[in-house]
C-alpha cells in the first residue's frame, strides 16, 4: 500500500507563508494498491490526486461537513466518463451529496455528472469487501458532533485505520484502541494542544498529546497526525515534532505531500481485522 497525504488541516484551508511546510488543505488521503485507489475524505486536497487509468476508485467519508467535503464540487474526478467511483460514509452520504453536488452548488446535478457514482450510506460496525478490490474495510464510531466514522483498511498482510475527528471519553476509547490494535500506520486527529482542549471541550477534536498517548495503547507501528488547527504555524508543529521524536519516534505530525509505503516486507505483518 502507498499512502499519499494530500490535505492534512482541519476545519478550514490555510495558506499563510508561514504554513507552506505542513500544507494548507483539508483532509484528503490517498491509498494505492495494484488494483485500486482509496480515497480517505475528500477535503480541499482532493483537488491534487491524479488517479491511475483504469483502476476502480473508493471514496471513505468520515463524515460530512464541509471541510471533509469541498474537493468535490471541483474534483476532475466527477467530469470523466472513465471514472468509477463507490462511495461509502454515514448515514445521510446520499442525501448531502445529491444536495452538494447540484445547483446552485455545482454546475451539474448529481445524476448529470458524466462519472459513474455508486453511493452507500454505512452504520458504524459495517465490514466492507468492495468486490475486485482485495481489501477489507472495517468502521468504529467516533465521538464527533454529528457522528464520524474510522476506517480501518486490510490489503494482503498491512493494514492502516483512519481516525479522524474524535475527542477522547474513556469508555469508548477503550473500544477504538481494540479497533487500531497493532495497525501498520494510524492516523489520528491532533487538532489541538493539551493546553488548548479544555477550552473547546464538545468540539469533538482530540489534543496531539492525547492522541500520541492513544497511538502508544494501540501499539501501532506508526502513528501519523493530521487535522491540524487553521491557525497552527509550521514552528509550532515543528516544535511539538521534535518533542515527538525523542519520546516516541514512531509519531509524527504529516505534512502535506508527504508519501509512505507499507511494504509486506517491511517487518513482522499484523492481521486486518480489529480485535474483537
Amino acid at each position: 500500500m502507498h499512502i499519499t497525504f494530500l490535505g492534512v488541516r482541519g476545519t478550514a484551508p490555510a495558506f499563510q507563508p508561514d504554513q507552506q511546510r505542513y500544507g494548507g488543505h483539508t483532509a484528503c488521503i490517498v491509498i494505492q494498491t495494484k488494483a485500486a485507489d482509496i480515497i480517505l475524505d475528500a477535503g480541499s486536497g482532493l483537488g491534487s490526486f491524479a488517479p491511475r487509468p483504469h483502476r476502480p476508485m473508493v471514496l471513505l467519508l468520515s463524515h460530512l461537513h464541509l471541510d471533509h467535503l469541498i474537493g468535490l464540487p471541483a474534483s476532475p474526478l466527477l467530469y470523466s466518463a472513465d471514472n468509477r467511483i463507490h462511495i461509502y460514509g454515514p448515514p445521510g452520504t446520499q442525501h448531502a451529496l445529491r444536495t452538494l453536488l447540484n445547483p446552485p452548488f455545482s454546475p451539474l446535478p448529481l445524476d448529470a455528472l458524466p462519472a459513474r457514482l455508486h453511493i452507500t450510506d454505512i452504520e458504524a460496525g459495517a465490514t466492507l469487501h468492495p468486490s475486485d478490490l482485495d481489501v477489507r474495510i472495517d468502521t468504529h464510531p467516533l465521538n464527533h458532533p454529528g457522528g464520524c466514522l474510522a476506517y480501518r483498511i486490510g490489503h494482503h498482510a498491512r493494514n492502516l485505520v483512519y481516525a479522524t475527528d474524535h475527542e477522547h471519553i474513556a469508555d469508548q476509547d477503550q473500544s477504538l484502541i481494540r479497533f487500531c490494535h497493532q495497525t501498520d500506520l494510524l492516523i489520528l486527529d491532533a487538532h489541538f494542544d493539551a493546553s488548548e482542549a479544555p477550552r473547546h471541550q464538545g468540539w469533538g477534536h482530540s489534543d496531539w498529546q492525547t492522541a500520541a498517548c492513544l497511538a502508544r495503547l494501540s501499539q501501532a507501528r506508526r502513528a501519523a497526525l493530521i487535522h491540524h488547527h487553521p491557525a497552527r504555524r509550521d514552528d509550532q508543529l515543528d516544535a511539538w515534532n521534535r518533542l515527538l521524536q525523542t519520546r516516541q519516534p514512531g509519531i509524527f505530525f504529516a505534512r502535506e505531500g508527504q508519501t509512505l509505503n507499507l511494504d509486506p516486507q517491511d517487518g513482522p505483518a499484523h492481521a486486518s481485522p480489529p480485535l474483537p
